[in-house]
């Protein structure tokens, strides 16, 4: 939050604020999209989590839900906690580096795939 409000008070170009702004537009898009294909993926894998424990192995109804819950809840918590350990930085950010520092972490949080 402190990257957000140091980037926000930053003077800024009329030409690079649209820019900005188209950028901005263009990757909330690029997430939308990318959230609806990653439900409609794990929908898929729900449904074999379903067969195989439920049919397959006979687990009691509650316990293949909260396998569902976990694979559901699982996922973005484990790219997540990835995320934070790659952005994190151990030494304080100068102003000048402030644009820089900001982009790493918007990476890190928006690009999960992209780290190995």
């Amino acid at each position: 939050m402190v990257i957000y409000t140091g980037l926000k008070n930053l003077p800024v170009h009329r030409a690079m604020g649209e820019i900005s702004q188209l950028i901005w537009e263009t990757c909330k898009t690029y997430l939308v999209t990318q959230g609806k294909f990653l439900l409609l993926l794990w929908v898929f894998i729900a449904a074999i989590i379903l067969l195989y424990f439920g049919v397959l192995l006979k687990y009691e109804a509650i316990r293949v839900v909260v396998i569902l819950f976990f694979s559901l809840v699982g996922s973005p918590a484990v790219t997540e906690w990835r995320g934070l350990a790659f952005a994190s930085t151990p030494s304080p950010t100068p102003a000048r580096r402030l644009p820089a520092c900001a982009a790493r972490h918007f990476r890190s949080i928006r690009f999960p795939s992209e780290r190995a």
